[in-house]
């Protein structure tokens, strides 16, 4: 038997080996490295922020990750952008006890305190009428605003998100100080920022109240109280704008912050839903307990067999019992439930109202709130014709016409059949209407009492010869008729939709406003290309077929 033969070793083997393994100075440096780094810096989870899934070309890649050079500058933005918002937390607070400090100094009386003059002994006082006090210098008038910054524990309470709102708030304030420049972009930037915040304080509070069955509402209403504080300074802010940008040379307030203004109202009136949700499950949970309940009575009951038993077991002599007695109890009458009244719920009546303080904030003698106030009645009309559609077909609008037409069928496979449809239930949703009818129209009335100071009203009195009292003041509140067509549109086109209608320029609707155009960016083009470019672009957009035609235009 031949022995095994061994592979003679040849000098590339050790050549390859020496080729993969690291040379002595890159050993030397990754044991510095490793030996001398921070404790709290992790190398290898910082690499691997750095490594993204897939294969790109032009990058250091695998089959399944390359190398994402852009991750460091991402994530160095990300450190700065929470650099920023400590220092500007900790700048607003000094600020803040600057205020503090100079309101304390303003407390004192402004001129010092007159000794009393020596009267002489020889000279004789005459009474006489005392002198009126002076008033008070009034305070300085700052319109509807009423947000006070001293109550800092009310923000707090709220979070991180309670603190992003209080900066935002207080930005505003410092924007609304009398004398001061008032820079638009600055001011638009934190009136949008404190939009975005206040949707998220109210749910955050409406959430932990649908959690809780037990809670009460005390919480939901300081959540409230700080949401219209800050609403309050927003619409201060927006009325600013609105009075500052006439005067220069553009238009009225840009629609980035009306559209942020009438979004966030959107996700408040939104927040209805949310509550009625509530209301509903808890009456179902009622309802279950009370139908359990009175199914589980007629098996505890005792049986038959036992009256018989005890029948026969009594003595001959015995008296038989009176029909009077023998006659079994007559159950109790059930209520009607067309009977029933409707229960105040709190809540939502305390959320209705600080929804229609909201409406009532807007002033109708500045240009710049009609368009918002045409946001704030189309959110309101929308919510409406939502709940309306509900009512009236017993089942919630359908995103198209065609998923319409097929949700008919489902509910109504076959209305020739002579088996009569069983009544069904209320579905959850209905439940829910019924519970939000009562405070949508209390909102739709807020809305309707505003309208005219928006959108115009006409004279309650008719061109007759016999009227007498010629004249008699005009009727207050009274809609004008276009304006009140108008909102009757508005309401049925949230009601349907507006798939498939045709739109009438002669006839007016409220919309949901836009986001607004962004800031135009102008191309980058060389300087002696301009003519050319320009030519091009313009033949681009025209169409050359327009030159290619022939004969009368």
């Amino acid at each position: 038997m031949c022995p095994l033969q061994t592979p003679a070793p040849t000098s590339e083997a050790p050549s390859a080996l020496a080729a993969r393994l690291p040379s002595k100075q890159t050993i030397a440096f990754a044991m510095t490295v490793v030996r001398y780094k921070p404790p709290e810096l992790k190398y290898i989870k910082l690499l691997r922020q750095h490594i993204a899934k897939g294969r790109r070309e032009n990058a250091l890649s695998s089959v399944y990750s390359h190398l994402d050079r852009s991750a460091y500058w991402r994530s160095e933005a990300e450190r700065g952008r929470a650099a920023l918002r400590s220092a500007e937390k900790e700048a607003i607070g000094l600020r803040r006890e600057i205020a503090t400090l100079k309101g304390k100094l303003d407390d004192r009386p402004s001129s010092p305190v007159k000794k009393r003059k020596k009267v002489d002994t020889d000279v004789v006082l005459v009474p006489r009428s005392p002198k009126k006090t002076k008033r008070a210098a009034s305070p300085m008038r700052s319109g509807p605003l009423v947000t006070d910054l001293t109550i800092e524990e009310e923000y707090s309470q709220a979070g991180e998100i309670g603190n992003e709102l209080l900066r935002a708030v207080f930005h505003i304030l410092e924007a609304l100080k009398p004398g001061r420049r008032t820079e638009t972009d600055e001011l638009s930037y934190h009136i949008e920022r404190a939009c975005s915040v206040i949707p998220s304080i109210v749910q955050e509070e409406l959430v932990k109240l649908t959690a809780d069955p037990n809670a009460s509402g005390e919480q939901c209403k300081a959540a409230l109280t700080v949401a219209t504080r800050a609403l309050a300074t927003v619409l201060a802010g927006y009325t600013r704008l609105g009075k500052t940008q006439p005067q220069s040379p553009g238009s009225a307030v840009p629609g980035k912050v009306t559209y942020a203004m009438v979004v966030m109202f959107r996700n408040l009136v939104d927040q209805l839903t949310v509550l009625s949700d509530r209301g509903a499950t808890k009456k179902e949970n009622v309802d279950d307990n009370i139908s359990a309940s009175a199914n589980a009575r007629p098996a505890t009951a005792r049986p038959a067999t036992s009256h018989a038993q005890g029948g026969a077991s009594r003595p001959s002599t015995a008296r038989p019992s009176s029909p009077k007695k023998a006659k079994a109890k007559v159950p109790g009458r059930v209520k009607n439930p067309k009977d029933e009244k409707v229960k105040e719920n709190p809540i939502l009546a305390l959320y209705t109202t600080f929804l229609g303080k909201v409406i009532d904030m807007i002033d109708p003698k500045v240009e710049s709130n009609h368009a918002l106030f045409e946001g704030f009645t189309y959110c309101v009309l929308n919510h409406l014709g939502k709940r309306l559609y509900t009512i009236v077909f017993g089942k919630t609008r359908a995103p198209t016409l065609e998923a319409e037409i097929k949700q008919g069928f489902d509910l109504h496979p076959d209305e020739t059949s002579p088996n009569p449809i069983p009544t069904q239930e209320l579905s959850h949703e209905q439940k829910q209407t019924r519970l939000e009818a009562p405070y949508l129209l209390h909102l739709l009335n807020r809305v309707m009492i505003a309208a005219p100071a928006f959108y115009g009203n006409v004279h309650g009195i008719k061109n007759s010869t016999k009227t007498k009292n010629v004249n008699k003041a005009p009727a207050k509140n009274t809609l004008a008729i276009s304006a009140k067509e108008c909102l009757q549109r508005t309401l049925v086109n949230c009601m349907f939709g507006t798939e498939g209608v045709v739109d009438d320029p002669f006839k007016e609707y409220l919309r949901m406003p836009g986001p607004g155009e962004g800031t135009m960016t102008v191309q980058k083009i060389k300087e002696v290309d301009v003519t050319k470019h320009f030519q091009e672009e313009i033949w681009r957009c025209l169409g050359w077929d327009i030159l290619a035609k022939e004969g009368e235009w």
